[in-house]
């Protein structure tokens, strides 16, 4: 009987000691976030143009989201393609702003950031983004863009055509010399592929029938309206070529490399650091590690004979070349450090061209 009575003031006082209901922990619900109505696009299909560049083409706006906290909304336009927004593009607009507008240019810079082709028409995903102490998105909208291309046009400058064997002889698709000063001195950059007999000759249409030059031997140019006296590229390869029909005279100058030295390159002024030729796109690119301190140039065969710089509006000029007048061109500078891949397109006579993108 003891025993029981020890047993049950156990139990009693093991009961007092343990929490009650009242002290149970309360489940917090985070209250649901939502756009109260779909957004609204200015326009459902735009054609960018870059001669209205500047005018306002795309405007988004949005209904505002309450959120229980009493602060500013955060909100951004986000644009994709198949509605893969982590390859898109996001627009941060501001704290509580419920519109945004975009500008041709802006439109287009960010349809070629995305990637999307110039000149053809892709279906663009449009929603926007509210932000405080979580993440909500809008409906998503379909707009119709079709960007133009940044490139500037190809200036036309007086030209002379090459046919040869190296191109099938096909004299409706030549390539071309171009006399940029329009002096008489006609030049331009032709790959010979191995194969054939590295004969070609020049004319002056795109015409069998018009002006033939060919090769009079030992740098002399003849006129040649007949089928015979060719010029011939030693060996297969990339060559700078010239004619000045002045003196009648040519140079043709195997390109082995084009490189880019100076301070702002990997090995400084000491070596160039050459470039890698595409046989396809006849392109020429290198990535390297570039230096903000310093300048850079491109240089051909490894020497100061050919060699190119900017001018005063930024595109590619020679400084030296063998038949020009030596010209002290602006070196090419590198804004930040970093690693970045240039492009070198010699393919359009008179319109050289180089590209410089952030890796």
């Amino acid at each position: 009987m003891k025993n029981i009575k020890a047993i049950s003031v156990f139990i009693m006082a093991a009961l007092a000691i343990l929490p009650g209901c009242d002290d149970d922990p309360t489940l917090t619900v985070q209250e649901k976030v939502e756009f109260s109505d779909d957004i609204t696009l200015s326009a459902g299909e735009l054609v960018l143009t870059d001669d209205e560049a500047s005018e306002q083409v795309l405007s988004v706006s949005w209904p505002e989201v309450t959120y229980s906290i009493d602060a500013p909304v955060a909100y951004s336009v986000q644009f994709a393609v198949n509605q893969q927004w982590g390859q898109g593009f996001k627009q941060e607009v501001g704290g509580d702003v419920l519109s945004a507008s975009f500008t041709t240019e802006e439109l287009n810079n960010i349809a070629l950031e995305m990637g999307l082709e110039p000149d053809e028409e892709t279906t663009v995903n449009v929603r926007v983004e509210a932000y405080l102490n979580q993440r909500v998105y809008s409906s998503v909208e379909d707009l119709k863009l079709t960007p133009y291309n940044l490139v500037e046009p190809y200036i036309d400058y007086p030209s002379l055509y090459i046919a040869g064997d190296y191109q099938g002889w096909n004299i409706e698709e030549p390539d071309s010399i171009s006399s940029k000063l329009d002096n008489g001195i006609y030049e331009g950059y032709i790959y010979i592929p191995e194969g054939g007999s590295n004969e070609f000759k020049v004319y002056a249409d795109e015409d069998w029938g018009s002006t033939s030059y060919g090769n009079g031997g030992e740098g002399v140019v003849i006129i040649a309206n007949y089928a015979g006296d060719n010029f011939v590229a030693p060996s297969d390869g990339y060559y700078l070529f010239s004619i000045d029909v002045n003196t009648m005279e040519y140079l043709l100058i195997k390109i082995d490399s084009w490189g880019i030295i100076g301070e702002a390159t990997p090995d400084g002024w000491d070596s160039d650091t050459n470039l890698t030729f595409d046989e396809t796109t006849e392109l020429w690119t290198v990535t390297a590690d570039l230096s903000s301190t310093g300048f850079l140039k491109f240089r051909a065969n490894d020497a100061w004979t050919i060699d190119m710089g900017l001018d005063e509006e930024g595109n590619l000029r020679y400084a030296n070349h063998p038949w020009l007048e030596y010209v002290d061109q602006t070196n090419f500078t590198i804004e930040a450090d970093g690693n970045y891949t240039l492009t070198l397109d010699l393919t359009v006579p008179g319109n050289y061209r180089y590209r410089l993108e952030a890796n």
